[in-house]
């Protein structure tokens, strides 16, 4: 069967590219026992000290609920420290943990590798290519 026909239509050629791209991010992470989402939740915590679960689904994009159990295994392996909120003491502030600290310091070395590769299939072209990236993200928008 003949693929080629597929090689100029867009939306497949974007997939494709997401679904490798997707692929050595995950091996990546993988050598540090973490996957996207946890790395990603560990970088929002320390741009964000004290941020509450609620800050870091919005962030993420997804349901609050779905956060929980991200969260709750981070702290679980020390990663992630929950502190009462002194604003509202029904919820809790999230901090990294130094286990955290070091795990993302390890991490983000082998990120930095992931995205030198991706950088080196768009050539000097990376912000164009996130300015196009980022108009596709929102083509549905105005519908």
């Amino acid at each position: 069967m003949r693929a080629t026909v597929l090689a100029d239509q867009v939306g497949f050629s974007l997939r494709i590219a997401q679904i490798a791209v997707w692929n050595d991010l995950v091996a990546t992470l993988a050598k540090h026992s973490l996957r996207p989402q946890q790395f990603a939740v560990l970088l929002i915590i320390r741009a964000n000290p004290g941020c509450m679960q609620r800050n870091v689904a919005t962030a993420l994009g997804i349901q609050r609920p779905n956060i929980v159990a991200v969260i709750d295994g981070l702290v679980d392996r020390t990663l992630v420290e929950l502190k009462v909120n002194p604003h509202d003491r029904r919820s809790h502030a999230l901090f990294l943990g130094p286990a955290g600290v070091a795990l993302l310091a390890s991490s983000e070395a082998a990120h930095a590798e992931h995205i030198a590769r991706v950088e080196q299939c768009v050539g000097g072209n990376r912000d164009i290519f996130l300015a196009a990236l980022r108009k596709l993200s929102r083509i549905g928008d105005s519908q």
